[in-house]
């Protein structure tokens, strides 16, 4: 200590502790000739227990040391921040910053164990901020610094700030007509890159409903669609496929069972879908929905199947407007011809005079033209414009 003098009995003697001892203070101790000063209490020293206190001079000399507690060095691990590793005596005040990554957020410091119940705010001097100090307890302390990370979704709900080893739930939005959903995509905030299954792990990546473990950066997840396809079967027909909404599929009848002609293609609800629903060959337009049709067929006017041959006539035009002309009218000269609707209504009935046949009085639609003669019955299928 200082203060090495001569003073008189009774005078007010102001000593204190070597300010270039560094280790803790414990006491002043000492003798008065040869005899233990303190070794029951100390009437003349303000306070044995203060590194700077004064005593009332006796009528001896006195000899005082100030006496220094015993010490030991405490680690310090800072993890995610510096200093990393260090080791410092008790009471020692060590600044500590957060090694703040690019991508994050700083949220605080914490115990790195997680059992310790003793506040960290006891000895930290601010917890919530990243640059702040740390008084040294009479123990090891490992903290830690502890960051949040951006997670955004696209297409999807969940989007917000999580700490690494969080759950986070997510899912997608409705999607739009005529796609479905495909898979979700993460990809690095910062580079844009795709990262695989084990960068980020979500759960279930083809389910639109799902949660990841937050990792260490920042990152974007997006829900991918594809475009869904609906089927089309055609019955009696080619066509049948899957489709997407939008997709003209041509559509064909097969070829027409013995002594009939094709009457219409059938199906439910999709009448406004077919270019031409009494055309044998036509196109459909395809929709959010799955689509039956069949091709529907005539024996035509009221004739059971059995009783036609199925021997075809030329008329042309067709379709035809006015006027339609049989060809080889020769053959046909003099024989009954009926023209029928496909529900099998008599249109129009006549003896074949010549071979040009006025239809202009018909309701446009679709007719079938059938011719008796002795050798057999002829059938042809009308469009009537």
């Amino acid at each position: 200590g200082k203060n090495h003098n001569y003073f008189t009995p009774g005078q007010k003697v102001f000593f204190e502790e070597d300010s270039g001892v560094k280790l803790p203070f414990g006491n002043w101790s000492g003798s008065y000739e040869y005899m233990p000063l303190f070794y029951d209490g100390a009437p003349f020293v303000a306070d044995i227990y203060s590194p700077k206190t004064y005593l009332i001079m006796p009528s001896v000399n006195i000899f005082l040391s100030g006496e220094l507690r015993e010490v030991y060095d405490f680690e310090l691990v800072i993890l995610n921040g510096s200093p990393e590793d260090s080791f410092w005596i008790g009471g020692d005040t060590v600044n500590i910053s957060a090694d703040l990554p690019e991508d994050s957020y700083f949220v605080n410091w914490r115990w790195a164990n997680d059992t310790i119940s003793i506040p960290l705010s006891n000895y930290v001097h601010n917890v919530d901020s990243p640059n702040t100090y740390v008084i040294l307890p009479d123990m090891d302390m490992e903290i830690e610094a502890v960051f949040a990370y951006t997670l955004t979704v696209e297409n999807g709900s969940g989007s917000g700030t999580y700490e690494a080893g969080d759950t986070v739930n997510f899912e997608t939005n409705t999607p739009l007509v005529g796609l479905i959903f495909d898979k979700w995509i993460a990809i690095d905030f910062i580079t844009g890159d795709t990262l695989i299954s084990t960068e980020v792990k979500i759960a279930e990546p083809d389910s639109n409903s799902t949660y990841l473990i937050m990792p260490t950066r920042s990152i974007i997840v997006v829900a991918s669609y594809t475009v869904k396809k609906y089927t089309l079967t055609v019955i009696d027909g080619t066509g049948s496929g899957n489709y997407i909404v939008g997709e003209r599929v041509e559509i064909i009848a097969d070829a027409f069972p013995s002594g009939t002609i094709f009457k219409k293609w059938n199906g439910f609800n999709f009448y406004s879908l077919v270019n031409d629903s009494l055309a044998d060959t036509t196109y459909i337009t395809m929709t959010s929905a799955d689509i039956t049709v069949e091709a529907v067929y005539t024996c035509g006017c009221g004739e059971n199947l059995n009783q036609l041959t199925g021997n075809k006539i030329s008329i042309y035009p067709n379709p035809a407007k006015d006027k339609i002309t049989i060809e080889n009218f020769d053959v046909f000269n003099s024989n009954l011809i009926e023209i029928c609707d496909i529900s099998g209504r008599v249109a129009l009935n006549q003896t074949l005079q010549n071979s040009t046949i006025d239809i202009s009085n018909l309701v446009p639609g679709v007719y079938i033209v059938k011719v008796s003669t002795a050798s057999g019955i002829f059938i042809s299928k009308l469009i009537k414009e």
